[in-house]
């Protein structure tokens, strides 16, 4: 018979009061050991693990930045976008352009296609390869050959190549009265330095031209980019939107102000990011900026062990019930681990049935049935006019949908979907301008820009008229 066997019988026996009490002050030590145990060593171990988990994540991620800055110098730049590639890609990821298309040098003998779906050379069929061959004299007849060249192939730039090309448009710029960051008009940059180097090809050894430093004279640049920036750009006043309060709106109305000058840092809590921490950031190259994106957003990331979000969507009202729950959701619960339940259906949420969510989202919401979007020029989704015509509720579909289009962003799923540069730039905050309406209605912009352009419209005896909600 074993020890513990001969307490058991005690116990049951009542005959050994000492094994009774020596057998509930053991239970008693122990429930107050696992007590302490969970209080005190299981949270600090909890913190350690996370800490740890940060810790790695943060590596990880900067191991990222540091590869991405070794590759730095396998970087090329697209000459139409100004946009930083890897060596391997033969063509700009961001507008299409071949990499050996030059807006100065000597022409390609490949020639555009002539449509909007990706002209990788961006020159007109009509001009032969050999019109356009720069000349290595210094003449200032080259010269002025020359800018005629370049402004001639930005003019006939296609859709995506002018929308990269105008992200340049506008800059974050430091007042310096109030420190604030502020939104300036960048004029011309990308047009001087292609002027500075048709100059720099055209003007070697002509010794009136550039200095003994190789700089050119800025007047001169001043004078001459007007000859080579992109008749397609029309230079015109830029607008952000703000929300103003008012006793009849009190919810707030959207209203749009002019740009320069204006505010170009809003953030719901400045405490985690600053306007510093915006301008350090604006300096970095796209892939350096997209690894500090993903880092920054990992760290927002709740936990699982503390919590998730859980939606339970019912496939034959997706969308009304995917926006619903996502409105309902609070500020914490949208950084918190997703999960996605469908209604009726077995199964668990390793990952598929999240993509599953997303891709049927994205398709139900720029259907043209669902009526909040329509697709404009090159297959761009812009929302409809008439959206309220689809639901009373459009708006809350509208706030749900930014909710959608945020949270993919979060996980780092690929949205099946191409939203029009207007309505981008109106998400980022970025300025508007009429050049903008080339990328909704091009025919409507063309119409528009020739009124503005040519004088004596008024023979054509137009009205013009506008409806204001008030």
């Amino acid at each position: 018979m074993t020890p513990s066997t001969a307490i058991l019988r005690g116990l049951q026996k009542g005959e050994n009061p000492n094994a009774n009490f020596f057998f509930y002050a053991s239970i008693l030590i122990m429930f107050v050991s696992c007590g302490l145990y969970n209080f005190f060593f299981k949270r600090r171990l909890e913190a350690q693990l996370l800490a740890q988990h940060q810790a790695s994540l943060e590596q990880v991620y900067r191991q990222d930045v540091i590869a991405s800055d070794q590759g730095m110098e396998n970087l090329w730049a697209c000459d139409v976008c100004d946009f930083k590639n890897y060596d391997g890609h033969k063509t700009c990821i961001l507008c299409g352009t071949e990499r050996d298309f030059t807006l100065y040098g000597k022409a390609s003998s490949k020639r555009s296609s002539g449509n909007d779906d990706g002209a990788k050379t961006a020159m007109p069929s009509s001009l032969s390869p050999t019109n356009f061959v720069l000349m290595n004299d210094s003449t200032p007849r080259t010269i002025k050959k020359n800018r005629n060249f370049a402004k001639l192939r930005l003019n006939n730039l296609n859709i995506r190549q002018k929308g990269a090309r105008r992200r340049h448009d506008w800059v974050r710029n430091v007042d310096e009265a109030s420190g604030d960051i502020v939104w300036g008009r960048n004029r011309d940059v990308l047009d001087h330095k292609v002027l500075k180097r048709i100059v720099a090809k055209d003007t070697r050894g002509h010794p009136h031209l550039p200095n003994d430093d190789g700089d050119f004279d800025l007047p001169m640049l001043r004078d001459s980019v007007s000859s080579v920036s992109s008749a397609g750009s029309v230079a015109s006043v830029g607008y952000v939107s703000k929300l103003v309060l008012t006793p009849k709106h009190p919810d707030g109305r959207m209203s749009f102000e002019t740009a320069e000058g204006q505010t170009a840092f809003q953030t719901v809590n400045p405490t985690v990011f600053s306007s510093a921490d915006l301008k350090d950031v604006s300096q970095l190259t796209f892939q350096q900026k997209h690894a500090w994106f993903v880092q920054y957003t990992s760290t927002m990331e709740v936990p699982w062990e503390y919590g998730h979000m859980l939606l339970e969507i019912d496939r034959s009202n997706l969308l009304h019930n995917s926006c619903e729950q996502l409105l309902w959701a609070s500020h914490d619960q949208l950084h918190q681990s997703l999960r996605i339940k469908f209604l009726n259906e077995p199964g668990v949420d390793a990952g598929g049935l999240e993509r599953e969510w997303f891709t049927l989202m994205t398709e139900e919401i720029f259907d043209e049935r669902t009526g909040l979007f329509h697709a404009g020029m090159d297959n761009a989704y812009m929302i409809r006019p008439t959206s309220s015509d689809a639901s009373e509720d459009h708006l809350m579909y509208f706030q749900a949908i930014g909710r959608f289009v945020g949270r993919g962003l979060f996980e780092g799923m690929l949205l099946d979907a191409h939203l029009a540069l207007p309505l981008y730039k109106h998400i980022l905050g970025t300025p508007i301008t009429f050049s903008d309406l080339e990328f909704v209605d091009v025919e409507l912009y063309n119409n528009l820009r020739w009124l503005k352009q040519n004088k004596g419209v008024e023979s054509l005896c137009l009205d013009f008229r506008y409806q204001s909600i008030q």
